[in-house]
């Protein structure tokens, strides 16, 4: 009765050994799963992440390139109006030296007269 009792004992311990690491096992490959999905969550996450990233670069570039772009057409528009204004002040300029030469010669023609109505 002993022996079958010790015998019923130490069957009872294997299987109790055996369930643990029946059980540990699944544990263990629970875990492993799930630390295994968790890095893929983890990498999907940061892969979403680098688009936005790169996303956001892309806008950014475009902004900037797009003030740059209106900086250009305003510096090119303020060079128009200033070549405008030269050209306008060179008019002014020129049409004021053709009044002073049209009026020196109205004098010259003046005193041309007045020269020879004192020689007759």
């Amino acid at each position: 009765e002993e022996e079958r009792v010790q015998r019923e004992l130490i069957e009872a311990k294997r299987k109790a050994e055996e369930e643990h690491e029946v059980v540990q096992n699944k544990m263990e490959e629970r875990l492993e799963r799930e630390m295994a999905e968790a890095a893929c969550t983890v990498e999907q996450r940061l892969q979403r992440e680098m688009v936005a990233a790169e996303r956001i670069g892309e806008e950014e570039r475009v902004q900037r390139e797009l003030m740059l772009a209106k900086q250009k057409a305003e510096d090119e528009h303020l060079a128009c109006e200033a070549e405008e204004a030269a050209k306008k002040a060179e008019e002014e300029r020129l049409a004021q030296e053709a009044a002073g030469i049209a009026e020196e010669e109205r004098v010259q023609r003046e005193l041309m007269l007045a020269k020879q109505k004192a020689e007759d």
